[in-house]
């Protein structure tokens, strides 16, 4: 078992630390909209139960913190990726963006409209990535998959059913 160097654990405790950080202010955002404005709502007959969202946000920051892990040793080891950790740390900030537009603002048309810079920044982000790691781009894209084939028709959906 490989055993971690000061840097590698600094730069681990670094990537937790805006991870945690992004979940901390997207919780922020979200404000109190999520308990009391988000229950009332009608929701789409294939909404996954609230369980279902908080495991894939589990996930979501989880993997977040194992691409900027990844993204950084490659930045700080090489001087390349730099570009593609912009364009994470640009998909980590939307992403608490559009909880500030859902739930705090209680706005779904906003938030469906905020999926649109969402997609192409978190694609963007994993293309760059390939040029990289192939990991944490497989991890992005599967990202901008959930985005795409989930998230996206489910903010359409609860806008048609909460205009």
């Amino acid at each position: 078992m490989k055993s971690w160097n000061r840097r590698e654990k600094r730069t681990l405790i670094t990537a937790m630390g805006l991870v945690l950080g992004a979940a901390m202010l997207g919780n922020l955002l979200a404000g109190s909209g999520l308990d009391q404005w988000y229950s009332g709502l009608r929701h789409p007959s294939f909404a996954m139960p609230r369980w279902g969202f908080l495991l894939v946000g589990l996930l979501y920051y989880t993997a977040m913190i194992v691409v900027l892990f990844r993204t950084l040793v490659l930045f700080e080891r090489r001087g390349a990726a730099g570009q593609a950790l912009v364009l994470v740390l640009a998909t980590m900030g939307l992403m608490e963006l559009w909880n500030l537009l859902l739930f705090n603002l209680q706005n779904p048309l906003a938030a469906l409209v905020g999926m649109g810079p969402l997609l192409l920044t978190t694609l963007a982000a994993g293309m760059a990535l390939r040029r990289v790691d192939t990991l944490s781009a497989r991890l992005m894209l599967l990202w901008f998959v959930w985005l795409l084939l989930y998230l996206t028709p489910w903010s359409a959906r609860l806008w048609q059913l909460n205009p």
